[in-house]
């Protein structure tokens, strides 16, 4: 039995069974060796990435041929990159190879991948027709999910329908490692690595770090994925009539199940061994005789890895199950009659599945799954599971939750439940009213400053934050709205009714006034009243003019009062004594609104009376 590593290897190194040339009679575990770039380098592996993944395949499965198919080109940084129409004629070649009959091949290895991420499987992208012939031809394509920390989605090839995308975990119990996109700390064997990228549809993971095989020390899903082509060589050998799905669906029951924390996604991580001993008993489905008439039987099935609630009607399942022929297919509703017997449709069965709950208010959901296994056996009632769907809330404050501001430069402080800059955008609106007609996004932030339009413009401003979810828009949280009244008119105080007067003795002047002044934009507050020693009052009534005016005992602030309806305002009176006797005394009077804007005021002068 063979299988294809496209990339190049070392085939000199021991592990690889110290061949003089591929071909060579055992040990050799090199078949044959191809460069499929435009420039031949002599298929040398310059930076030990390749014999690394070959070591590896050939360890788990000890008695597979390799075979060495090199796509990577070096760059002139001396990095290596690989061409897609070079990896895309690496697969047809093999798929050729085993249907011509030349090499009985089981699976083809990918160690590679791209940049852009695919939060569902890329149905159109270049390698799903070469990946889906492969697999029709009886190969199970193996791809790294890649190594960038992104736990909404797979880049190509990974993404593809028919490939086998396996994610990392560590080997062994680690101190804290940095790996520059992301850091773990209190490592343990059989934890899912924080740079491996997942998403709802990750088919396996796989010890991939720390992985020493091939004279080299490396760690990432590109040895993640030679394990589990090396262990899709093994179960072929055990069982040469398994097709394709039913090894992958023997080594998702029979693997552990390991939840991702990064996105609670739930996996299985290969078991050899339960996976051999699995097939041997009849799993993976029509393999041998048909002995198995009992229906599959459901171990686990958990919501989001067993959460009790959840802010999104978007979850994950994950369903754990054991049948002896092997589960086939599942059938998933939101209610218990709708997977009863005539549940319908029936699709390839999973360990996880990406599921959406049913609408409607806050309370318990429940999920249905009923099983069928390769033999036709149908559970005769679905396993269900629940959840408490609680709906992600938001607020949006303006300015600390002032009702009037003078300025237009507003601060908002946004909260919206689970939102991120990396998993949530927002659009800050005086104008839209939904999020369809909002233009300009950007990501969450908590604090936004925001200008509240013209100044020509007082009154009533309206702000609204819509919310959009990055990966899954429909788990966005629902929009906030705020209002704060702008003003930056001080109010109006027409002489004539504000009827200001002064009233002296030899010691004192009262000061009276009817609060007439108006403010039609945010109302007046209060009123102050300033005073000195001369014949001109006062230029202002501000706080610096206010402060001075208190020293000397000639200063007041009075709340504006609420006047009844229709009544009229009751004159104010405000006394200060103490004064000079025969002396002037000028005295201004500023009201200011709830914006803080203060009027000019107008000014009043009287003279103390001498003393008798």
């Amino acid at each position: 039995m063979t299988l294809p590593r496209i990339h190049c290897a070392d085939y000199t190194h021991p592990d690889l069974g110290s061949c003089a040339a591929p071909g060579a009679p055992e040990p050799c575990r090199v078949a044959y060796a191809k460069d499929f770039t435009a420039v031949d380098d002599g298929m040398a592996d310059a930076d030990g990435h390749g014999t690394n993944v070959a070591s590896i395949v050939a360890r788990v499965a000890p008695g597979v041929q390799i075979l060495a198919l090199d796509v990577f080109t070096n760059n002139l940084a001396g990095g290596t990159f690989a061409w897609d129409s070079d990896i895309l004629a690496a697969i047809d070649w093999v798929v050729k190879a085993k249907t011509s009959g030349q090499y009985n091949v089981c699976a083809i290895n990918l160690s590679l991948g791209k940049a852009a991420y695919y939060a569902s499987t890329c149905q159109g992208g270049a390698y799903e027709p070469a990946l889906a012939a492969a697999r029709e031809a009886g190969i199970a394509t193996t791809v790294a999910a890649s190594n960038g920390a992104n736990k909404n989605g797979l880049p190509s090839p990974a993404c593809s329908p028919s490939a086998v995308s396996v994610g990392a975990i560590y080997d062994d119990n680690f101190g804290a490692r940095d790996w520059g996109v992301c850091s773990d700390a209190a490592i343990a064997a059989g934890q899912v690595a924080c740079f491996s990228n997942s998403a709802s549809y990750l088919t396996l993971l796989a010890p991939g770090a720390v992985i020493n095989a091939g004279g080299w020390s490396m760690a990432g899903t590109s040895q993640a994925a030679p394990h589990v082509a090396g262990a899709i060589a093994v179960l072929k050998a055990a069982r040469p009539d398994a097709i394709v799905s039913q090894i992958i669906a023997v080594l998702q029951s029979s693997g552990k199940l390991v939840t991702d924390p990064g996105n609670r996604v739930t996996t299985s991580r290969i078991d050899v061994d339960a996976a051999v001993a699995a097939l041997a008993g009849g799993g993976g489905g029509g393999v041998g005789a048909n002995t198995d008439t009992a229906p599959p039987i459901v171990s686990a099935f958990l919501i989001n890895g067993g959460a009790t609630t959840t802010a999104s009607l978007d979850v994950t399942l994950t369903i754990a199950a054991q049948d002896a022929s092997g589960v086939a297919s599942m059938c998933i509703a939101n209610d218990a009659a709708a997977a009863g017997a005539g549940c319908a449709p029936f699709e390839a069965f999973s360990v996880s599945k990406a599921w959406r709950l049913a609408d409607g208010p806050d309370g318990a959901r429940a999920v249905f799954v009923l099983l069928r296994d390769a033999q036709g056996n149908t559970m005769a009632a679905p396993a269900s599971a629940s959840v408490q769907y609680l709906a992600p809330s938001s607020t949006l404050v303006i300015n600390n939750g002032a009702k009037y501001t003078n300025s237009r430069t507003a601060t908002l402080a946004i909260a919206a439940e689970g939102a991120t800059p990396q998993n949530t955008k927002i659009c800050i609106t005086q104008t839209a009213t939904s999020a369809d007609g909002c233009a300009s996004w950007s990501g969450f932030s908590a604090s936004k400053k925001i200008s509240l339009g013209s100044a020509a413009s007082q009154g009533l401003r309206t702000v609204r934050v819509f919310f959009r979810g990055t990966a899954a828009p429909a788990n966005a949280p629902p929009p906030a709205e705020a209002t704060v009244t702008f003003d930056s008119v001080p109010p109006v105080m027409a002489a004539a009714p504000m009827a200001l007067a002064a009233t002296a003795t030899s010691s004192s002047v009262a000061v009276t006034f009817i609060q007439a002044a108006t403010d039609d934009a945010s109302g007046v507050a209060s009123y102050t009243v300033v005073g000195r020693q001369a014949s001109l009052a006062p230029s202002k009534c501000t706080s610096a003019a206010l402060k001075k005016a208190q020293s000397i005992g000639l200063a007041s602030v009075q709340p504006a009062a609420t006047a009844s309806a229709g009544a009229a305002a009751a004159p104010v009176s405000v006394s200060f004594s103490g004064l000079k006797p025969a002396a002037s005394y000028a005295f201004r009077v500023c009201a200011t609104d709830n914006a803080g804007n203060m009027a000019t005021g107008i000014t009043v002068v009287a003279k103390t009376t001498v003393a008798a």
